[in-house]
């Protein structure tokens, strides 16, 4: 698993109410918080525990993590306010004890805000945590109901569908397990012991009501699954990666190449050879042979089926190297990277290594046209930089593919960059706070001459920042997939060319600008199935999105076996097309396809080819006319495709 101050993913987005601009003094000297964390009750100092300090639009700005004594000092910190935080769960705590806000608040709205001031040093914020609730249970085999022994486990807690908490254990010689550092609350318990296929408890919410409580027999029932072995040569430090429609999991091969993964529910998976960046020197690829997803065979497994066999022979890694600097050419440190393969696929996994004097590397690159960004942010000072593409671009579209051969360093792939603006606010339905762990929206700022798009996404807080935007007009939407809430630009309008819909001009790149969003409900909604074409069998996996007549996205969804939803939209005229369909073409919602022969990615505008058709959502009359219940339906019919390039 990774290290907790890796998992720690803060989210942004954007809306309606215009304000001020908010002037950060980024000159003022920078400064520290420093405090103990202690047990409550025995004052027992807590060493390794990680302290975060978050802005109040949600966004972490720095931390520090707890040494023998329990002290710590966070440093590089400007004046101002924050939201101090312990979290919960295995890879902060260890899952011995619960996280709170400062002070003593299991919420952030509860939470006392730390005040850094100019002239001292922020001390004695103290954290006193209790050990917890304790969950008890058994594990038992579903079918035989023999107990599960000596098995580890993941354990989540889910408080929303964005927002869970991650706990490790293993069961003893009778099926039993034990989970303590539980905070009060309801949650969805989901549990997965390795080897055996995950499932949620019986009950729909798990309720823990006391921080003493202990919660007995919360057991589970599961189902061994499929398993799927092979070998990777030569053996050496990697990751194996299978990916299904419903499940993901990773597992490291042994010292000599063996793996062996079960516990999969039946399902047709795509399976990734990852080597360890640094480490070891081979690139990625996937079964069979190849570094296209596209192109990558599934292998189809059924419960209690074991696939043998699936082999891997690893090739020399390919490296991409360079320089990142700002325009006086002095060099960055504080940045990371996306990186898509020639055919607009996102990379994961691979991994930038920082040198000195802004050097980088990418390793474990196969053969192959890749596509580089840059972005750079510096937290504590809240100052961004244009993120760009190489070569010196902000349209994924424009960018320049990078040239990458086994065994080979591809060098001097030098970026510059200037700093940038920062939108920022927060995004409510009437007066409450939409907190990106239960609804979450995307904040999407459009340059009104050149197209160039920028997003982010709402936090914990409900806040959002939109990093990096450079100087110019901005149109801004915020809509949230898989909602019922409409997609809302700055302004209030409901569409790009909505008379109401504002320009936001980006003049001064010190000082970020406030923006909030008052977003709504709507209850019409289009809905339908996706087929294949010559079999007539459902497909899924892919997504259903809907553009205004000016081709900018108003909402996604996702496409399951049941069908696909495109919710909360408001009356009006829409483009629907489909995307994301492994080894299938693209549909307008007239089922004529899409130009490109093999997918694309989630473009928050795309040019609307001519004589398209359109779905109208009528507005409605008397005080409700924003309020369109139309329910319709568009199906799909994709035709599979075998890309050979």
């Amino acid at each position: 698993m990774k290290p907790y101050h890796l998992i720690i993913s803060i989210l942004l987005i954007s809306g309606c109410a215009k304000q001020e601009p908010v002037i950060q003094q980024l000159s003022s000297p920078i400064k520290k918080i420093e405090g103990l964390v202690y047990e409550s009750g025995a004052k027992n100092s807590i060493p390794g525990v990680p302290v975060i300090a978050y802005d109040k639009y949600g966004y972490l700005v720095n931390g520090s993590t707890t040494n023998i004594r329990g002290g710590y000092a966070i440093s590089d910190i400007l004046p101002g306010m924050y939201i101090l935080r312990i979290h919960s769960g295995e890879y902060a705590t260890g899952g011995k004890y619960v996280g709170e806000y400062y002070k003593n608040a299991y919420n952030w709205e509860e939470a006392n805000v730390v005040i850094v001031k100019d002239n001292s040093v922020t001390s004695e914020i103290n954290f006193l945590l209790d050990k917890g609730a304790v969950i008890k249970g058994k594990l038992i085999e579903k079918n035989f109901k023999t107990p599960i022994q000596n098995t580890p486990f993941f354990l989540k807690l889910y408080k929303s569908k964005n927002n869970y908490i991650d706990y490790v254990s293993q069961t003893d010689s009778i099926g039993e397990y034990i989970v303590s550092g539980i905070e009060p609350g309801k949650y969805n318990i989901f549990i997965e012991p390795e080897g055996w296929i995950g499932t949620s408890h019986s009950d729909t919410l798990v309720t823990v009501n006391l921080i003493i409580d202990t919660l007995k027999g919360v057991n589970f029932e599961v189902k061994k699954g499929g398993t799927i072995c092979g070998k990777v040569t030569p053996a050496t430090q990697t990751w194996i990666q299978i990916i299904g429609n419903n499940k993901a999991l990773e597992k490291q091969v042994d010292s000599a190449g063996n793996y062996v993964i079960s516990g999969l529910p039946s399902d047709n998976y795509t399976i990734k050879v990852k080597p360890l960046p640094k480490i070891s020197q081979y690139a990625w690829k996937y079964w069979k042979d190849t570094n296209n997803p596209i192109n990558a065979i599934s292998i189809s497994i059924k419960e209690e089926d074991t696939v043998k066999n699936i082999d891997f022979q690893l090739q020399q890694e390919g490296i991409i190297s360079g320089t990142v600097k700002d325009k006086n050419n002095i060099p960055l440190e504080n940045y990371d990277f996306e990186i898509y393969d020639a055919r607009w696929n996102r990379i994961e996994g691979s991994e930038l290594s920082h040198g000195s004097n802004g050097y980088y590397e990418i390793h474990n690159l196969p053969q192959g046209e890749y596509i580089l960004k840059i972005n750079a942010f510096i937290p504590y000072l809240n100052k961004a930089y244009c993120g760009k593409y190489y070569k010196n671009t902000y349209k994924l579209e424009n960018a320049q593919k990078i040239v990458v051969k086994y065994g080979s360093i591809t060098n001097k792939v030098n970026f510059k960059l200037e700093p940038a603006g920062i939108i920022q606010g927060f995004v409510f339905c009437n007066t409450n706070l939409l907190s990106g762990d239960s609804t979450r929206f995307y904040i999407v700022a459009f340059n009104v001459k050149t197209g160039e798009t920028f997003s982010s996404k709402n936090t914990f807080t409900g806040g959002y920042k939109i990093l990096g935007v450079p100087i110019g007009e901005y149109k801004v939407c915020a809509f949230a997939p898989g909602t019922e809430f409409s997609a809302i630009w700055l302004g209030g309008g409901t569409t790009f060319n909505d008379p109401k819909t504002e320009i936001v001009k980006i003049t001064d790149v010190t000082t970020p600008v406030d923006f909030n969003f008052s977003v709504a409900p709507r209850k019409s909604k289009v809905s339908g199935k996706v087929y294949d074409e010559k079999t007539k069998t459902p497909i899924y996996g892919g997504k259903v999105i809907a553009y205004d007549l000016s081709g900018h996205i108003v909402q996604i969804a996702e496409c399951s076996p049941e069908g696909y939803t495109l919710t909360g939209l408001s009356s009006g005229k829409y483009f629907v097309k489909t995307t994301d369909f492994k080894n299938y073409t693209n549909k307008w919602n007239n089922n004529k396809e899409i130009s490109a022969s093999y997918n694309t990615p989630i473009l928050w505008a795309i040019t609307i080819p001519p004589n398209t058709p359109y779905l109208e959502i009528p507005a409605l009359s008397g005080d409700n006319k924003d309020d369109a219940t139309l329910t319709g339906t568009v199906d799909f019919r994709l035709k599979k495709v075998s890309d050979k390039n």
